[in-house]
């Protein structure tokens, strides 16, 4: 009599798992490949820089998702540079390697101290915050994204350098989440009309979101 094999029930835990690596995988490459063409075009007679990176994509993907395939994307956050292409300036996403099983507010003060140490592997790339600007504080909650930082942050630069430096930081706070929104302010006071940010007098409608920022400032 010959032996009958006996079949493992299936798991679909496991091919879950396999079908969020092939995504992610393939969601890499893609965003990668976006992030690198920078299509630029002309509205209204701004120049834009229409980039796709990372992070907006695996938010797209997370909403998208059911809840138990969402809960295995993990993200992790992005630190955000300054770059010059055919005369326009443009922000460029760095991955950072932290602990996957560390809080989102642990996550982004890593990300966030990197930025501010200027420690950018990006060929050609530079950031527009000032040397030695420190991270006070940084906290999350349900309403948003905290984020305190030293005097330093007003020094030097034009518009466009204070523009930019604000939006390494919005952008870099929003990293693991693009949608989210961020209160940015400069030794304890938020930046707006009572005050505003450097000689320029650049100011904040706070609370600030990645879309609210690219409108106000034609990003």
């Amino acid at each position: 009599m010959s032996a009958q094999k006996t079949l493992h029930p299936f798991n679909w835990k496991t091919l879950e798992m396999y079908l969020v690596a092939i995504i992610l995988g393939g969601l890499a490459g893609w965003g990668y490949w976006w992030t690198s063409q920078q299509t630029d075009y002309v509205s209204g007679g701004i120049t834009r820089v229409e980039s796709l990176d990372l992070s907006d994509a695996i938010a797209r993907l997370n909403s998208s998702l059911p809840a138990e395939l969402a809960a295995l994307v993990i993200v992790q956050p992005q630190t955000y540079w300054v770059s010059i292409s055919n005369q326009q300036e443009q922000l460029l996403p760095q991955p950072l390697s932290v602990e996957a099983q560390a809080s989102p507010a642990v996550m982004l003060t890593e990300a966030m101290e990197m930025l501010l140490a200027g420690s950018v592997k990006i060929d050609d790339a530079f950031t527009a915050i000032p040397k030695n600007t420190q991270l006070l504080s940084l906290t999350t909650n349900s309403r948003g994204i905290y984020v305190n930082l030293s005097q330093e942050f007003t020094y030097g630069g034009g518009s466009s350098s204070m523009i930019y430096r604000v939006a390494q930081v919005i952008y870099t706070a929003t990293s693991l989440d693009p949608n989210a929104k961020v209160y940015l302010s400069v030794a304890g006071h938020l930046i707006d009309d009572a005050h505003p940010l450097g000689g320029e007098g650049l100011v904040l409608e706070q609370p600030v979101t990645r879309q609210s920022f690219a409108k106000e400032f034609s990003f």
